[in-house]
């Protein structure tokens, strides 16, 4: 496996915070090789779109 710490400075949303998480776990999941990743989060918004 691997780890990432990303520092976002200037996000004052918490919607537009879990989606860039979202983001950038994908994006990481993606450089480690995974073709299938189960998201899970607490903002159903966010991962319903």
């Amino acid at each position: 496996m691997g780890n990432r710490m990303v520092i976002n400075t200037h996000v004052c949303d918490v919607f537009i915070a879990e989606a860039l998480a979202i983001l950038q776990s994908l994006q990481f999941a993606s450089e480690m090789g995974f073709t299938m990743v189960v998201v899970e989060g607490d903002s159903g918004m966010v991962i319903s779109k």
